[in-house]
């Protein structure tokens, strides 16, 4: 386990990093060189996460049948050649959203579903896998904000484009395809009356328990979509310092990490369920801290509260479902959880990012978003019935 999950490690900073946390970065300097609002923006990552939702399952199935190392290697050269097109073709929106188009395809494809299902389905202590996995793969905010700004500051976002285009194609895809494993996943081999399909569907849809989940993850990916995209616009249209935003969303990565350590270390199953009210909480007080302040002690605090309940929140996510149902379907499951959940995430950076063009305030962008934590306690309420 510790040679594959040094290169899943390595891969989901650099995955995650250049092909998702990046784009926030990016918003600023091609609304003010372009001029393209940020709703026009803003769709390309809403264009990029529903073709990841919609893939999700898909690439779950594939994970079964075809293994990781064809799957991961493929979506990163899929990643580069998004990257590719769009260095070459910088000012094309249409350019633009068919970059994010094929980004979005290579995210279903190597970030942590599909991890996950590497370590679920090769190792029998997957759970530590998991873990130790979220762990590193924390930290790729606070790693590649910094760099992804600096190299704008320094160059151009033009020329960052190609920095990106050359960590996928140089570093994960050569990881990807020399090290994973060849082999398909070890389960007994699923005969067609096993496959998830559209009756199996309907009876996991009247499951209480699978249906707080779904709760539950599409709230969370309804909340941090629109964190991940717009918080960086939104702190600096609020007036705070640039340098203030970038140690924020730095810190929210170390604090990742500082949340999964500390779940690891307390983590029971038979309370995981009042974490998840516990981690709704956290996300509900990290709104109303930027609500009322946005001092420097104000985004510290936020960022404590917004980055430890995320974390933890990625270690769940990974875990659930291999505790509440079977193994032998967890690939087909999770594509399914991750497809649906999916299409929330990818329309919340575009519809919040329209509610603050037409209301021209992101402090009603914030009032809206307290809600999502209380529709995520019903979701874990659900659960714990």
């Amino acid at each position: 386990m510790k040679k594959i999950l040094t290169v899943l490690g390595l891969t989901q900073l650099v995955g995650w990093g250049t092909l998702y946390y990046s784009f926030s970065i990016f918003v600023t300097p091609i609304h003010e060189k372009l001029g393209w609002s940020y709703s026009a923006i803003n769709a390309a990552v809403t264009v990029s996460l529903i073709t990841w939702a919609i893939c999700a399952p898909f690439v779950g199935n594939m994970l079964h049948t075809k293994g990781a190392r064809f799957v991961m290697s493929t979506g990163s050269l899929i990643a580069s050649f998004g990257l590719l097109i769009w260095g070459l073709t910088p000012y094309s929106y249409a350019v633009f959203l068919t970059a994010w188009m094929l980004i979005g395809i290579s995210m279903s494809m190597v970030l942590y579903e599909s991890s996950f299902a590497v370590l679920t389905t090769q190792f029998e202590n997957y759970k530590k896998g998991i873990n130790l996995l979220t762990i590193v793969g924390g930290l790729a905010s606070t790693i590649f904000i910094p760099i992804v700004q600096f190299s704008i500051d320094k160059s151009s976002y033009e020329e960052t484009i190609w920095l990106l285009f050359l960590l996928n194609l140089a570093v994960n895809f050569p990881l990807h395809f020399i090290f994973l494993p060849k082999s398909k996943a070890n389960f007994k081999k699923l005969d067609s009356s096993q496959k998830l399909h559209s009756k199996r569907v309907r009876n996991l849809l009247k499951d209480q328990s699978f249906l707080g989940l779904l709760i539950w993850f599409s709230a969370y990916a309804l909340l941090t979509s629109g964190f991940s995209f717009l918080l960086f616009p939104l702190l600096l249209d609020f007036g705070v310092d640039k340098n203030n935003v970038i140690y924020t969303m730095a810190l929210i990565g170390v604090m990742q990490v500082v949340g999964r350590v500390v779940f690891i270390i307390f983590e029971t199953k038979e309370n995981n369920r009042d974490i998840g009210i516990v981690i709704n909480i956290f996300f509900l007080l990290s709104i109303l801290i930027l609500l009322f302040s946005k001092n420097f002690f104000a985004l510290l605090l936020f960022a404590f509260l917004y980055g430890s309940a995320k974390g933890i929140m990625s270690i769940i996510k990974g875990t659930a479902a291999a505790d509440l149902f079977s193994l032998d379907y967890y690939t087909r499951i999770n594509g399914f959880l991750s497809g649906i959940s999916g299409f929330v995430k990818a329309t919340s950076p575009l519809l919040l990012s329209i509610l603050w063009t037409n209301y021209q305030s992101g402090t009603s962008v914030l009032f809206i978003l307290l809600i999502v934590p209380l529709i995520g306690i019903v979701g874990v309420k659900l659960i714990s019935n």
